[in-house]
């Protein structure tokens, strides 16, 4: 049962990283749907942190969906 805890811990976190990022996209969008930065290297960073976000979320999901088939797959 260990595997589908987190399994599924592996997955809400990874999906809530998805969100927040996408979140912060939203929120930094104008008027005509052009993002605002203060500044370029804040563009940069901000750019670069969102990034490693996504890829780390994305790795979170699909070892999450790995885990909870692992855990359906083994016997009882």
């Amino acid at each position: 049962m260990s595997a589908m805890i987190t399994g599924v811990l592996f997955l809400v976190f990874g999906v809530l990283g998805l969100y927040l990022v996408s979140r912060r996209q939203f929120y930094r969008r104008n008027v005509a749907g052009v993002e605002e930065f203060s500044s370029h290297s804040a563009m940069i960073g901000a750019r670069l942190l969102e990034k490693v976000i996504r890829i780390a979320s994305w790795l979170l999901v699909v070892f999450g969906i790995i885990a909870v088939i692992a855990a359906y797959s083994r016997p009882a």
